[in-house]
């Protein structure tokens, strides 16, 4: 389609607009995935610390009882001699009982449990602004007509037939990331950092980023294995499947202690079985020869 001037400049200005929205976005998420994993990682060295605390305190409650009960059991009333065994039964529950007040006066003190519910409503509005940046991304690649791996075509203008529902689908994204997105992003921003100092970073940062670097590596892997493998299947393969799976007896177990099946997979495909057959079969085709 023929563009006026005026108008292919307009195009080209909301492109870059795009565009740049589309860098600003990028740049967004990774900062608020980052805090976002900061979080996630504080919030389990909480959760970690407090079961430790509460099962060692459950533990100690328990044998406090045991003691309790067991002392009209080996300890005589009648008896006056102060012996090992009554000392023990006399003294232990003081001082189990002292480091249970203590404990449970270190778990109020820590304020674990309130922390983790307020770093979990961080983390859930920080998923909630990521999911939101994700739909605008994709708002803008369905406007632009753009390839998600590929910028080569991003001044390309030959797929707007219609410049006014362009130009007013370009505003409404402009409009909502500049009112709505940004105020959000500056709010999460400002309560996530409230609870991620210096030492944090220091700490969690490198854990982040080699999770991070691993990801990307292993998902283009992924889409580099399933562009290039090309699947075959071989008729012995599919004699086998149909075995399995008609006359295999296969029982749902729920004891913990029940031991898996180990499902063994071949080294080499059938291709290679048959290869390694047909050569046998060659071997001894030679050695009856040499026999006759």
């Amino acid at each position: 389609e023929n563009y006026d001037v005026d108008e292919k400049k307009k195009i080209k200005s909301h492109l870059d607009n795009l565009n740049h929205i589309l860098g600003l976005i990028d740049y967004k998420k990774r900062n608020i995935n980052q805090s976002k994993s900061i979080l996630e990682l504080k919030y389990n060295k909480y959760k970690k610390c407090l079961n430790v605390w509460n099962t060692i305190t459950i533990i100690f409650s328990s044998f406090l009882t045991l003691i309790e009960s067991s002392k009209l059991v080996f300890i005589d009333s009648e008896d006056t001699e102060t012996t090992l065994t009554k000392n023990f039964f006399i003294l232990s529950p003081i001082a189990i009982g002292t480091f249970i007040t203590c404990s449970s006066g270190i778990i109020k003190f820590k304020k674990y449990q309130e922390q983790m519910e307020e770093i979990y409503i961080l983390i859930d509005k920080s998923i909630t602004i990521v999911s939101k940046l994700k739909k605008l991304k994709d708002q803008i690649f369905i406007v632009t007509r753009r390839d998600k791996d590929k910028d080569k075509d991003k001044d390309n203008i030959d797929h707007i037939v219609n410049t006014a529902e362009f130009f007013d689908h370009s505003n409404n994204i402009q409009t909502t990331y500049k009112n709505e997105i940004i105020q959000e992003i500056t709010n999460v921003y400002q309560e996530t950092e409230r609870y991620i100092n210096y030492n944090d970073y220091h700490k969690y940062l490198n854990i982040i980023n080699y999770t991070a670097y691993k990801k990307h590596v292993l998902s283009k892997d992924k889409k580099t294995f399933f562009q290039d493998y090309k699947h075959k299947i071989h008729e012995e393969r599919i004699k086998d499947i149909k075995k399995l799976s008609l006359f295999d007896k296969t029982k749902v177990r729920y004891c913990c202690c029940h031991r898996k099946k180990k499902i063994t997979i071949p080294h080499k495909s059938y291709d290679d079985e048959d290869e390694e057959n047909q050569n046998k079969d060659k071997d001894k085709g030679k050695d009856k020869g040499s026999c006759c």
